[in-house]
């Protein structure tokens, strides 16, 4: 879920309710009043925001936040169920689409694989490494001395 500050959502509120303006007496009746008081009580009445219903959504400075209010409730409340179901199967495909592709990028062998185009190459041929592990106690007893013999 993406948050939204408290400014932005009263601007949204606002645009909504300019936007429900426009929109037929038969579809509005079908939001409850709940909503609509719920918009009222959270709009930003300072902001000037004139909606011009001959104009597209996407063609005009409507806000992100505003959009999804719109869209949940014409899906909520103004569409019929065939309509939903169509529109809620989209949104599932949509989302199950995202999550694939994000197990596609993000597999843990594809993360964790060295590159292939990185190839060591040694000068030396042949060295050797002698590598000697000293018991913990035999270690301790040593930097002890070293320290003694600093002083």
């Amino acid at each position: 879920m993406v948050k939204i500050e408290k400014s932005e959502f009263k601007i949204a509120c606002k645009e909504v309710l300019e936007i429900l303006n426009s929109v037929k007496e038969e579809d509005l009746k079908k939001i409850p009043k709940e909503e609509i008081e719920m918009l009222k009580a959270n709009a930003d009445y300072e902001y000037d925001f004139s909606f011009n219903p001959r104009i597209s959504l996407e063609e005009q400075k409507v806000s992100k936040a505003a959009k999804a209010i719109i869209a949940k409730l014409y899906i909520d409340y103004i569409i019929d169920e065939k309509q939903r179901k169509i529109i809620n199967d989209k949104i599932n495909r949509d989302i199950q689409k995202l999550e694939e592709e994000k197990q596609e990028k993000y597999k843990p062998d594809k993360i964790f694989k060295e590159p292939e185009n990185n190839t060591i190459v040694s000068n030396q041929e042949n060295l050797q490494l002698e590598v000697r592990k000293e018991n913990f106690f035999i270690r301790v007893i040593k930097k002890i001395k070293s320290l003694l013999l600093k002083k």
